[in-house]
């Protein structure tokens, strides 16, 4: 984490919401966060401020979760600047399950309703909040 030019008071703040990241081997977490860097082209600033919000991002599959939910916004034709946008705004969302994610995008999509504010806000509803904000802009 200091190695992203995160200072003790960072480092501090992520290991005492998540005190389990002490556990995780070092070389685990490498490549989420190259991941980050290079596969979305967040600079080392970006990294930390997503890792601070969400430092269960670190545990996340790479895989499983990570890649495929980059894979559904780019067949979206977001562009990465607008994928590090959405996960600079609340990189909580990733949490959420990537059928959650695919039908939350079908939905806005076909309403013509999909942007980077949206999906924030639709991913993290609960269905009844989804259902009340988004289904009356039919």
């Amino acid at each position: 984490l200091k190695d992203l030019g995160m200072d003790d008071s960072e480092v501090a703040e992520v290991i005492a919401s998540h005190p389990r990241l002490l556990s995780y081997d070092q070389e685990n977490l490498k490549p989420i966060v190259q991941w980050l860097k290079d596969d979305l082209g967040m600079i080392d600033s970006q990294v930390v401020t997503v890792i601070v919000q969400s430092p269960t991002l670190l545990r996340y599959s790479l895989e499983e979760n990570l890649k495929p939910k980059l894979r559904m916004l780019r067949e979206q034709d977001f562009a990465d600047s607008q994928c590090v946008s959405i996960l600079l705004r609340n990189p909580k969302v990733l949490g959420y399950s990537s059928k959650r994610w695919a039908d939350r995008m079908a939905f806005l999509t076909a309403q013509g309703l999909l942007t980077e504010v949206s999906l924030c806000s639709a991913v993290r509803l609960n269905d009844a909040d989804f259902l009340e904000r988004f289904e009356c802009k039919k």
